[in-house]
């Protein structure tokens, strides 16, 4: 056992230690930590109130593979258990059964993705589906719990299972993995797209009886990009079921999503929205007379603000809820008596939740929450999971009346204890324009005053995006700062929950104000009496790439600079990506269309004046940023001499997945940081 060093000083000066702020150091966070973190999320709650089932995934370093199970707990907080335990595989997507008592859940433990259903109070559990195409959550019961509704990817031009099935084994046995594409996207994300396309489904609850698909044809429902979390959803009567969907025939530039509505029994569906840009998120009112949405105005554009629509089933009126919310709502729950409609929007590095009624300005629910999957309990009170940089999600109830909060888990609770995280500090600077800029910074473990540290810039993606006071499960915030690193996360311009105003302010100028918010930013930070100012490097991911590589070619502030999957040539990075609405909307146009704009604030265009040491990464799987952006950005710095490393991940995306690349993803980075940082 490892002696204390106050045995061998005085016992006065031990007293007068052991007082000091961070005299208690914890051992730094380490990758294993982060992997051991129970995931939670997708919490629903019985019809009675009485119990809740959610999915807890987790990592295993050994089989480099990452599961999930269902657990369920009490609404009182008590008598956590883990719900299924497939020895394979793993399960998600619950959904209560109407009378309570069986949970439906998607499940890979025989293979193949399938629904399953488990009784609440023990049992085995019981397979529904033998699809040959597999099935998908969300899970959704009709309100009499005869049918369920999920979505499967089928060959559109199969009018059965047999014939899918058929189908597959032919591309299976074939020796000729070749493909022909007659128009855009062909690929999304990390995968390559077939012939086969989304559909939703319903399938007999009792298992007797083949599933029917519900929205047949060459048109993706829902849709293969954008969306809502949930994107179809079944009347209160159980007659009709409302989903997403983009019929336009040129899917790499449309950002047309509608709300469509079917029969249960099938037959002919009818559009229910008009909107140039994406509608989703179709939620109809407890009562049946409503239905409401979320909508895009502005075509092409998929961070436009989200309004809130709702739609009179009878006289097929529709009017927006909220007009003069500048936010971007996320997901839609109508309370019991149809009359309010709550909602989640990011908001100054939060996710906060409201409430909107028809008439009256939307109010918050509760305050400085990180919400996400929001749902109504029978007893009024909203579900949802909270986390914060210093917590990792957790499901709890919010009292809408009084913005109480009730956690009813806590399964991560040791490890905030071990780690000895701090929270996390708000801090605004002003940037570019003039504007006021948000900033989440992180101290770290251990944190002692009087004593300067290191400190890290870290760049969010999107660029829409948010850097928020959450525990994100890659690019932890917790987790730099557990070396030892000041870690100061930016909202630039550009960035969400700052008004719509603020958000667009990135069209055409990803290189402009972005990047002096964060020289600003980073000399704030630099000012900051713990902070030593001389020894700053900067990170980002995605969009964060970008900057990070606009930043190698425009300054030398910073010690070391860090560039996940970072777009390096906006021309090239242009004609490989998929969703092509996405750079004309942000960069006006395209490369042969507004040349000047792209040349002007492409990394590569300016790539010789790159003089900071720099790592790249990058996946070759990663469709959105294509490989190559990573390649050329290494071959730039190789050919002028700068210190640089590129680590490559033949087996990963846009994002860092399997537990044993999750360890040399950090230590390669934190090897980095120490070199220029220490």
């Amino acid at each position: 056992m490892r002696r204390s060093r106050c045995t061998l000083r005085p016992a006065l000066l031990c007293i007068l230690l052991a007082t000091l702020p961070g005299a208690a150091h914890a051992a730094p966070m380490s990758v294993d930590d982060l992997l051991a973190v129970k995931w939670i999320r997708d919490p629903v709650i019985s019809p009675d109130a009485r119990r809740v089932v959610c999915v807890v995934a987790t990592a295993d370093r050994k089989t480099n593979k990452r599961s999930a199970s269902l657990y369920v707990v009490n609404s009182d907080g008590q008598g956590l258990r883990r719900l299924t335990r497939p020895s394979s595989g793993s399960d998600s997507a619950p959904a209560f059964a109407p009378d309570g008592r069986r949970v439906a859940f998607v499940s890979s433990r025989g293979g193949e993705p399938q629904i399953w259903t488990i009784a609440l109070d023990g049992g085995e559990a019981r397979q529904l589906t033998r699809l040959s195409t597999s099935a998908s959550g969300p899970l959704l019961f009709s309100a009499d719990g005869k049918l369920i509704a999920f979505s499967s990817s089928v060959y559109p031009d199969c009018k059965d299972d047999a014939c899918n099935k058929q189908k597959l084994a032919v591309q299976k046995k074939s020796l000729v993995k070749a493909r022909v594409f007659d128009s855009l996207m062909i690929r999304h994300w990390n995968e390559w797209l077939d012939e086969r396309r989304t559909h939703v489904f319903v399938t007999p609850a009792s298992g007797e009886g083949a599933p029917r698909d519900l929205t047949p044809g060459p048109h993706y429902a829902p849709p293969v990009a954008l969306g809502g979390r949930v994107d179809y959803s079944f009347s209160p009567d159980g007659k009709h079921l409302a989903y997403t969907t983009n019929t336009d025939t040129f899917l790499a530039t449309s950002t047309n999503d509608d709300v469509y509505e079917v029969a249960v029994t099938g037959g002919r569906p009818r559009r229910l929205s008009d909107s140039p840009g994406t509608d989703n998120s179709p939620r109809y009112s407890p009562d049946g007379r409503l239905l409401a949405y979320l909508s895009m105005e502005r075509a092409g554009y998929e961070a436009d603000r989200p309004r809130i629509m709702v739609r009179d089933r009878k006289s097929g009126r529709t009017v927006q809820w909220a007009p003069t919310q500048d936010g971007h709502p996320l997901e839609l729950v109508w309370s019991a008596d149809s009359k309010t409609l709550y909602f989640t929007s990011p908001h100054h590095g939060f996710i906060e939740l409201y409430a909107a009624t028809a008439a009256a300005t939307p109010r918050q629910v509760g305050q400085k929450l990180y919400a996400k999957y929001p749902s109504l309990t029978s007893d009024g009170r909203l579900l949802l999971t909270q986390e914060a940089a210093n917590q990792p999600p957790e499901v709890a109830l919010l009292d809408v009346k009084t913005g109480r909060l009730k956690p009813l888990t806590a399964l991560n609770t040791w490890l905030a204890r071990k780690a000895g995280w701090l929270p996390a500090e708000h801090h605004w600077f002003k940037g570019a324009a003039g504007d006021r800029v948000h900033a989440v910074l992180i101290k770290p473990p251990g944190f002692r005053k009087g004593r300067r540290y290191p400190a890290l810039v870290m760049i969010h993606g999107g660029p829409q995006g948010m850097t928020g006071d959450d525990f994100h499960p890659r690019w932890n915030l917790q987790m730099f700062a557990s070396r030892g690193y000041v870690v100061f996360g930016l909202n630039f311009h550009g960035s969400m929950g700052f008004g719509q105003k603020f958000q667009d302010s990135i069209r055409g100028d990803w290189g402009g104000k972005p990047y002096e918010d964060v020289l600003k930013g980073t000399e704030y930070l630099a000012r900051l009496p713990f902070v030593e100012g001389r020894k700053v490097c900067a990170a980002g991911a995605s969009y964060g790439g970008y900057m990070t590589n606009w930043i190698a070619t425009q300054t030398r502030r910073f010690s070391c600079l860090i560039t996940h999957a970072g777009l390096f040539n906006m021309e090239s990075k242009y004609g490989s990506t998929e969703e092509l609405w996405f750079p004309e909307w942000d960069w006006i146009g395209t490369p042969w269309t507004n040349r000047a704009l792209y040349r002007r604030f492409s990394p590569h265009s300016h790539a010789e004046k790159i003089r900071t040491p720099t790592l790249v990464i990058h996946g070759q799987l990663d469709y959105r940023v294509p490989v190559e952006q990573g390649f050329q950005m290494f071959t730039a710095l190789q050919q002028q001499k700068v210190a640089s490393r590129l680590l490559y991940f033949p087996d990963e995306d846009h994002f860092v997945q399997k537990p044993q690349n999750i360890h040399l993803w950090w230590s390669t980075m934190w090897d980095w940081l120490g070199r220029y940082l220490r």
